[in-house]
């Protein structure tokens, strides 16, 4: 009998000693993939997220592969004990109660242990996601592969069936709270405990309604061990037969049915049929299979419904279930109120972050399997458990239900650059988990916010090498420029990927008219500890200056390892092109790399450096800028970071503002090309202005964005009669509105960067008293060419929009920027640009009101709040001063001799011997 239901028991065989009895399913006329005959087609209404719904998920019920809470030792055991490649079970986690693990006998004969992430129903294993344990299990019998060419095959049975779940009856009813994940309870409902969120709160399945939410265990009370079937309308578990006949016999619906237990093992489905009651025998074997039919079926709802599509006897199909709980749950008394429990306290509700190291915020996420990965940005709110090692994604803060789960311990997490998607506050967890790859792309609001996930992320994944170890730090960066290759087949439209370790961080702008130079540079800060390898992969792309890789069509890559490469030295060369994993070569490129690992001491090695910097005549900082022209935007970022950390970044500007106004004889050429005064205030301005961007720019932006009107004035770009003036009109409305705000914004500017508008305000006043226009060309050269203008170009490198406008909508900001540009510098347009002159009128109307606006920006009365706050790591800015220095060590040796009074050499050559002594202490 045992063995006509597919099931050996093995008690003791030969020698081998079992801990218990083992139960072992024994198929040998099924191949693994022969699974889907357990379920036909037309029962798969499963599905898994991101999968084609199409895949079959069929699997045994789980009384053939549960064991419930045994230790890994022993899960060892049973498997051992059986012996067969491809036995697995499935057993509670020792280490995480509530999750669960995969225990597997390789070919090898190996036992391997997958953990598998449980979260209010829902089961997380590598990047997958799966709405049951038996969907996951079908998927690795039946879909794919668990280890390299190995998928699930036997489950191994245990002594004794264990319960997946436990079973909860209400002893008394509940009102769910609207807007929340709550379910309504009626007294003597019955529910699948899914997952324990607290000793107050459970995520569960009603057994009568199917729905699954929160419930409060307060009036819950634990019937597991019953029948599996308890709480399903149509099972009675204490009718007797005569009762059911009776029952039947009394409603005149042919089909109508229910269930009942017969004995054990054993149901009858009782059926009302024209004439009579007729009753039907369901087996359930040791496996969990029930038998009808000559079918085997994983639980009763699968009879149910194939019975409903599918004669039961000739003519009659299963129709409607007498409700079991229709006729047995209490009735509440006309106008009484049922109990409530508390509400969810949602401040500690089990989304927010609960211990030290956690983290929650609104971040948007793009996810695929392949890069770059393509789509519509989402926005999720996200929390990090950070002990546990978990990041967790909910449609809304006050969500329960997570969209999606990644386990940290399988994660590496990379910054993306700017190129990529348009946005210098992107970065990508990568998993890699069961022979597959996941990548998960997220952006956030701003830069600070984007970088503080990616530092946490690489906390809690245990490889920030930027955690002091004895004080020190210790950083990798790469610099990485794409100049120009020579394919075997040329293509017009190509394009770099560069990816770190495979993944994707960066790419070349697409140049029909150059394809194969490229002349790109990337700078790749804080490289994690676990980056091996760069790669350049050149790709056909579509036409046109979009993004958009045509499938398949790699015109060849190269990688690189980074230890390869001398450390701080720049090495140029020509690389080979290879065709896949071959040694085709498809062509060469021309990379220059340069990867750094440096080392930042304790912030007290600095000190003398600081005082150095920090000096009133500024002498250090002028022989670094002379010295080091062509790392002035790395040195003028650096330093505005050290200046504002000891608020003397005002000042400082100043005097560099001062100086160059006194070398400048022709006021034309005032602060028009990049020196470090120049570059010094355009790192002040995103530092202190970015949230006045935003509240000037956003709106507008977005608002032409989602516009469709076209605003071209070159008529080569339009057909023949089309009507400029109707465009122009458009655009100086667009000019007009974003104007406005702007001449409105005067009290919002940072008081900051109004105290530095002040005072070059007064010194190129001092130097050109006669020129009535100087005034306001030297501030709005700065705040409108440098700031608002690059903005406008590029809203994304900005935070100001969240994706890249559409061609209409570039051209659009860009003439609004030529306009809002000769404004700034109070001139009209020109022969130049003769298409452009239509806005002379409009640039004529509001010269004063441009000169009145830079005026009130530079009037300051209150210098009380000039602070700037920043997030920057002093030692590492200091360390960064110091890397230059050595960098340019010559040079400044040379420039030492000429002005002796400097003590700069003396202070580089302490922090090298500073250096020395901590790493030796390290190793």
């Amino acid at each position: 009998e045992k063995m006509a239901s597919g099931v050996m028991m093995i008690d003791e065989a030969d020698d081998t000693e079992l801990p218990e009895p083992i139960y072992l399913r024994l198929d040998n006329h099924l191949n693994p993939t022969d699974y889907a005959s357990f379920r036909d087609e037309e029962d798969d209404d499963d599905e898994i997220v991101d999968e084609d719904s199409s895949l079959d998920l069929s699997a045994p019920p789980p009384e053939s592969w549960f064991h419930g809470a045994i230790s890994r030792c022993v899960a060892v055991s049973r498997l051992e004990a059986v012996g067969l490649a491809g036995s697995y079970l499935i057993r509670e986690s020792e280490a995480h109660p509530g999750d669960y693990a995969i225990s597997y006998l390789s070919a090898s004969r190996s036992v391997h242990h997958f953990k598998i992430h449980s979260h209010c129903g829902d089961y997380y294993i590598g990047g997958r996601q799966f709405y049951s344990l038996s969907d996951l299990i079908g998927f690795y019998t039946n879909n794919s592969c668990i280890l390299e060419n190995e998928s699930l095959y036997v489950p191994v049975l245990p002594s004794k069936p264990v319960p997946l779940y436990m079973q909860l009856k209400a002893s008394g009813p509940y009102m769910k709270t609207s807007d929340t994940d709550e379910l309504s309870v009626d007294t003597g409902d019955v529910f699948l405990l899914l997952t324990r969120l607290n000793d107050d709160w459970g995520w569960v399945r009603s057994q009568r309604t199917g729905d699954s939410g929160l419930i409060p265990l307060a009036i819950m009370e634990d019937m597991t061990g019953q029948d599996i079937n308890l709480g399903k309308p149509w099972f009675h578990p204490t009718i007797t037969k005569e009762d059911a006949m009776n029952l039947l016999m009394t409603t005149n619906r042919v089909g109508t049915f229910l269930l009942r237990p017969s004995e054990p093992g054993k149901y009858s489905l009782s059926v009302r049929t024209p004439d009579k009651v007729q009753r039907f025998l369901i087996n359930k074997d040791l496996s969990g299979y029930y038998i009808f039919g000559g079918r085997q079926f994983n639980c009763l709802d699968d009879v149910i419904t194939r019975y409903r599509k599918e004669d039961i006897l000739e003519g009659l199909k299963l129709d409607e279930a007498v409700p079991y709980f229709d006729r047995h749950r209490p009735v509440s008394k006309p106008g009484s109120i049922p109990p409530r429990q508390p509400d969810i306290n949602k401040n500690q509700s089990h989304i927010q972050a609960s211990s030290t190291g956690d983290k929650t915020g609104m971040l948007q996420l793009k996810r695929g399997k392949k890069y770059p990965v393509p789509g519509q940005w989402k926005k999720f709110y996200f929390v990090l458990k950070f002990n546990e090692h978990k990041l967790l994604y909910y449609e809304q803060e006050n969500s329960h239900r997570a969209k999606g789960l990644l386990d940290l311990k399988q994660c590496k997490v990379y910054m993306a650059h700017p190129s990529l998607y348009g946005r210098n506050d992107c970065f990508v967890l990568r998993l890699h988990y069961l022979n597959e790859q996941h990548l998960h792309y997220m952006v956030a609001e701003t830069t600070d916010v984007a970088e503080s996930w990616f530092h946490i992320l690489r906390r809690c994944i245990g490889a920030d090498d930027q955690a002091p170890t004895g004080g020190v730090q210790q950083i990798r960066s790469l610099t990485l420029s794409i100049q120009d290759c020579k394919l075997a087949k040329p293509s017009s439209n190509v394009c770099c990927l560069v990816c770190i370790d495979g993944v994707c961080v960066a790419r070349t702008k697409v140049e029909p008219e150059t394809p194969c130079v490229f002349d790109e540079s990337y700078q790749f800060e804080s490289l994690p500890p676990y980056a091996e390898t760069f790669s350049v992969e050149v790709e056909a792309s579509s036409k046109g200056k979009r993004f958009t890789l045509i499938k398949d069509t790699s015109l060849g890559r190269v990688t690189v390892h980074l230890t390869d490469l001398p450390n701080g030295q720049q090495d140029d060369q020509w690389h080979q092109l290879l065709a896949g994993g071959s040694k085709v070569s498809r062509g060469s490129i021309r990379l220059a790399a340069r990867f750094k690992h440096e080392v930042i001491l304790p912030f007290e090695e600095y000190k003398q450096l600081t005082e150095l910097l920090l000096s009133d005549n500024l002498m250090t900082i002028e022989m670094l800028a002379e010295v080091c022209k062509d790392h002035h935007a790395e040195l003028a970022s650096t330093l505005i970071h050290i200046f504002c950390r000891y608020d003397r970044v005002i000042p400082i500007l100043a005097h560099c503002l001062t100086k160059a106004v006194e070398a400048e004889d022709n006021v034309s050429t005032l602060f028009r090309a990049s020196t470090l005064p120049t570059m010094l205030m355009d790192q002040f301005m995103k530092l202190t202005a970015i949230g006045y961007l935003h509240s000037i720019l956003k709106a507008s932006i977005e608002q032409i964005m989602q516009s469709q009107d076209v605003c071209e004035l070159n008529p080569s770009n339009l057909p023949k009669g089309t009507d400029i003036m109707q465009h122009s009109e458009r655009l100086q409305t667009h000019l007009f509105n974003i104007l406005t705000v702007i001449y409105n914004s005067a009290d919002k500017c940072p008081m900051a960067m109004r105290l530095v508008f002040k005072h070059l305000q007064e010194e190129v006043v001092k130097k050109w008293p006669i020129d009535d226009t100087v005034r306001t060309r030297a501030v709005s050269g700065f705040l409108f060419l440098r700031f608002i203008c690059p903005a406008m170009l590029k809203p994304q490198i900005f935070n100001l929009v969240t994706g890249s406008p559409s061609a209409n909508a570039e051209r659009t900001l860009k003439l609004v920027a030529k306009g809002m540009q000769n404004l700034a510098n109070l001139v009209e347009f020109k022969s130049k640009e003769p298409f452009m002159t239509v806005l002379n009128p409009f640039i004529q109307k509001n010269l004063v009101k441009m000169k009145q606006f830079v005026n009130d920006l530079s009037t300051v009365k209150d210098h009380s709040d000039t602070h700037v706050q920043l997030q920057s790591d002093a030692s590492r800015d200091l360390a960064a001063i110091y890397h230059l220095c050595v960098t340019y060590e010559k040079p400044l040796e040379d420039a030492a001799k000429k002005h002796p009074e400097l003590k700069l050499m003396p202070v580089i050559a302490y922090i090298r011997n500073a250096e020395k002594k901590h790493l030796n202490k390290f190793s």
